[in-house]
């Protein structure tokens, strides 16, 4: 149940990583606003109003062949719905490096962050902002984007017992326990000046080298 893109399958990964969250994004809205029949409300919003982003510009198209993959990530909440309690699990289980996200009135908050690569995380939030830029931010959605280098949320405890939706930034899930996380990889490692990683005209031909050695399913 993971979306796991090649780079062979996505030649311009910054325009596909932006339709990939939008295409997730607008998945949530759904079943966010058809469990039980109506939208559940937002509680009060810990972030100010000065880390909000505005008001949306016009709607986009949300023709994407991502989106059906997307679908059937999260066909294991098609019937209960996403609730606001199947997010805060979200959060709970992936706060060793996450970002709850919501949007209320055309506004885009911060609800909560936990720390993860300075570099992964200003790139989650470019592409957030690019989404919203596009006008691809539905109002009233709540999730949960866990930056770690995989997904922490394989096992349960007493303050976390049940599971949510997240959307990975970074490595196919390696355990049947991470079935619902939403995966989509991550390609800006290689510019990250903490991973001090060769330049990305020499690093390319290497990760496609590797790519044909190694099948990742």
């Amino acid at each position: 149940m993971a979306l796991f893109l090649t780079a062979r399958q996505t030649p311009n990964l910054k325009l596909q990583a932006v339709a990939a969250v939008a295409s997730l994004v607008l998945a949530l809205a759904l079943l966010q606003a058809t469990s039980c029949g109506r939208r559940w409300p937002l509680r009060s919003l810990p972030a100010s109003p000065a880390a909000s982003i505005g008001n949306p510009p016009s709607s986009i198209s949300w023709d994407h062949a991502l989106f059906s993959q997307v679908q059937r990530d999260l066909q294991e909440f098609n019937h209960s719905g996403i609730t606001l309690t199947h997010i805060e699990q979200a959060y709970c289980r992936g706060s060793r490096a996450s970002i709850r996200v919501q949007v209320v009135e055309g506004r885009v908050y911060i609800a909560g962050e936990t720390p993860s690569f300075q570099s992964r995380m200003s790139s989650i939030k470019r592409q957030l902002l690019n989404l919203w830029l596009a006008g691809g931010m539905p109002d009233g959605i709540d999730f949960v984007i866990e930056a770690e280098d995989g997904p922490t949320v394989g096992g349960t405890n007493e303050e976390c017992p049940s599971r949510g939706p997240l959307i990975g930034a970074a490595k196919v899930p390696s355990d049947p326990s991470h079935s619902h996380v939403v995966l989509a990889p991550d390609h800006t490692f290689a510019g990250w000046p903490e991973a001090h990683t060769l330049p990305w005209n020499e690093m390319l031909p290497l990760l496609q080298h590797a790519g044909e050695l190694s099948v990742l399913a």
